[in-house]
């Protein structure tokens, strides 16, 4: 290889890592930028409110989103809730939490959270949205559930989506990733391990017993703090919890 081509190699390497060293987030928001939101707000930066506008947007694309519209324009306009709707606001801290529906008496319930952090670049913040969803009291898993974020930049109001690993709170291990169980339609049931490839036929109250502790991962915004709380639910032994520690950028497991 020829000096000059090694020079231009280097040359390449230094750019890149100077552009990433100025903007820690500049691949994400290349990757999402056809689909960035613009922050509307008034004064000089914009607060939870802003964040949780805009997220939603004006045209909801599914279910939950159609029903937190419905809600925060509630909310917007002074308006009275329905039964089982709540929403808290904590423009302080940077935190918003929505209630919807109740599952003490066997029925459902979505908790929906969103907050906020200011990156230590001084350009950017990070939006943060969970939702849990819940079934007679218990966590269950569904479509919606889960964590996102978003990036925002403070010159261009906009912000791009984002999942979690991008920014350091990959899925959580629960130790059943490579275990199953199921039913055949005709009253017989199995345990399957993909790893190990034990497979195994068991009763059906062995099976009922794997379906009511199947774990269940949920994400707890920080509404003081700055850190995010999973927890892995439905475990015979109890909840287990792990932390996400944020860094002023992006978040470690501890």
């Amino acid at each position: 290889m020829s000096k000059m081509r090694l020079l231009s190699g280097f040359v390449a390497m230094v750019v890149a890592f100077s552009a990433q060293a100025q903007n820690p987030y500049a691949e994400i928001e290349a990757t999402g930028a056809s689909y960035a939101q613009t922050v509307k707000y008034v004064g000089a930066k914009p607060g939870i409110a802003d964040f949780v506008t805009a997220w939603i947007g004006e045209e909801p694309e599914d279910e939950l989103n159609g029903t937190m519209y419905e809600i925060w324009q509630k909310h917007l306009n002074n308006k009275p809730f329905d039964k089982n709707q709540k929403v808290t606001v904590d423009a302080k801290n940077g935190y918003v939490c929505f209630e919807i529906g109740d599952s003490d008496d066997g029925g459902s319930k979505t908790i929906v959270e969103m907050c906020y952090w200011n990156c230590s670049d001084g350009k950017h913040k990070v939006i943060g949205h969970s939702v849990q969803q819940f079934y007679g009291g218990k966590v269950i898993q569904s479509e919606f559930g889960g964590i996102y974020f978003g990036i925002y930049n403070n010159d261009t109001h906009k912000f791009v989506y984002s999942n979690g690993s991008n920014l350091g709170v990959d899925d959580v291990k629960t130790g059943m990733e490579n275990i199953s169980y199921y039913g055949d339609g005709n009253g017989a049931y199995f345990f399957e391990n993909s790893e190990t490839g034990e497979h195994k036929k068991i009763t059906e109250e062995e099976y009922n017993k794997a379906q009511e502790h199947h774990p269940v991962v949920t994400y707890t915004l920080p509404r003081t703090g700055k850190n995010i709380i999973a927890t892995i639910n439905n475990l015979e032994s109890g909840e287990r919890k792990v932390q996400f520690v944020w860094n002023g950028l992006k978040f470690k497991q501890e």
